[in-house]
């Protein structure tokens, strides 16, 4: 759709009464459980998401982030048991769990619990686990089958340097989201208009401390601002774009991983204003300045060629940052790299996109793709979807079209995949797959 159907379709909608959000309460009662021992069963699947659904209800209470558990429903047995705990099970006794639930007395694979995450700032790991807040364990026969939890992954290249260093940018898979700079909590001031702009909760230095490393970043021109340069999606603006840069700075202070900025929008009215698109060039540069990967390492450089420019410039201390530049705009420029490709199924339907990326995936197979690619893993509304609400919002499609991208990515995609862009990615399972696919691919 494009930006000028977006606009009218967003102005109609704000008249439109959305639709409430039907939420889920399948709680059941929990109590301790004496188990005799932990095992590493690992044809037991379990993990944590974030639900990126959200609404207002009575009173103005925020309704949001809800933790979602997720585990392969083939393998339950009658009396297999879950549980969401406050703490990691590394002893056999499971007191106080914050919910028990039978897995086997449900039809799906997942439940989505009224537990909230809650909202970070910027999130850390001060107390040196990878585990935000909340674990889960997986029961059979009073044994723990399997454990996981709410991770950050601030290093995940860096430690995982041994797999991907000999690798190609474009021959490993990489955690990322589409539309980076979009993102807002639900009790923005605009809310009813960026339901169908706003694709991620998290800020952007959150974004990398969860482990994404590809940033689907839109830039426009806006000449009467002091700043000037501005994300944005669509018709919406979002904030001054060199405070999404620090944040980026901040992350790469604390992390040797590298960082994919892919600017793959600009909305600059080069009729008018000429001189723009050289000013960007020019302030991005300046920004990025002592972080930048150069150009000339090209696609085809390896995750240690990139981190031996980094010894070179004596910076090996801080990770680095690959900066593409839309293409349209690119030119010579040394530091800017050609925009990482989108395959984009332009669809609002869960069914079309899988064939879509799954036509993809097999060109990918089949070695023809010289460059770095994102599979864009989210449904495009259309203007009736938008005037209608018929997906509740980008929130609903993410929440239709997450869970089986984890399943396709997992059982699939790990030989294929390149880049994989979600919305709202904490409601998937991404990062974990990414990681785990890459030392499949090149363990």
């Amino acid at each position: 759709m494009n930006k000028i159907h977006f606009k009218v379709a967003i102005l109609l909608f704000v008249v439109v009464r959305a639709k409430p959000i039907r939420h889920q309460n399948n709680i059941v009662n929990s109590h301790s459980l004496e188990c005799q021992h932990a095992i590493d069963h690992t044809d037991i699947t379990i993990f944590l998401s974030i639900s990126p659904l959200a609404d207002r209800q009575e009173n103005n209470v925020i309704w949001e982030r809800k933790i979602e558990i997720n585990w392969s429903h083939g393998q339950t047995e009658d009396d297999d048991k879950i549980f969401l705990l406050p703490y990691y099970p590394e002893s056999c006794s499971l007191d106080n769990p914050v919910l028990e639930i039978t897995p086997g007395l449900l039809i799906k694979d997942w439940i989505r619990t009224n537990i909230s995450f809650p909202r970070y700032e910027r999130v850390n790991n001060d107390s040196n686990s990878i585990c935000k807040d909340f674990w889960v364990a997986y029961v059979r026969n009073n044994v723990i089958m399997a454990t996981d939890c709410i991770k950050v992954n601030p290093s995940w290249m860096s430690k995982s340097s041994s797999i991907i260093g000999p690798q190609k940018i474009r021959d490993i898979l990489i955690p990322g989201t589409h539309d980076s700079g979009a993102y807002s909590f639900i009790d923005s001031a605009l809310q009813i208009t960026t339901k169908y702009a706003t694709t991620q909760e998290e800020n952007i230095f959150n974004q990398l401390y969860f482990g994404i490393r590809y940033l689907d970043i839109r830039i426009q021109h806006l000449p009467n601002t002091t700043e000037l340069f501005w994300t944005h999606h669509g018709p919406i603006t979002y904030r001054p774009v060199k405070l999404d840069i620090q944040q980026v700075k901040d992350f790469l202070d604390i992390s040797k991983d590298i960082v994919i900025f892919d600017i793959h929008g600009i909305t600059i009215n080069t009729d008018k204003y000429p001189e723009a698109n050289e000013e960007l060039k020019a302030f991005l540069k300046e920004e990025f300045n002592g972080y930048m990967l150069p150009r000339n390492l090209t696609w085809e450089a390896t995750f240690n060629d990139l981190w031996l420019y980094r010894d070179e410039q004596r910076m090996a201390d801080k990770g680095g940052v690959i900066v593409t530049y839309n293409n349209d705009y690119l030119g010579d420029d040394s530091m800017l790299w050609e925009a990482v490709n989108h395959k984009w199924g332009n669809t609002n339907q869960v069914d079309d996109l899988k064939i879509f990326l799954d036509a993809v995936m097999e060109q990918s197979s089949q070695g023809l793709f010289n460059y770095a690619w994102s599979a864009m893993s989210q449904l495009t509304p259309t203007t009736v979807d938008i005037i209608g609400d018929t997906l509740n919002g980008l929130r609903g499609a993410a929440d239709l079209v997450n869970r089986n991208v984890n399943r396709w990515l997992h059982d699939e995609w790990l030989e294929s995949a390149n880049i994989v862009a979600m919305d709202f990615f904490l409601g998937s399972n991404v990062v974990d797959i990414c990681i785990f696919g890459n030392k499949i691919r090149h363990g």
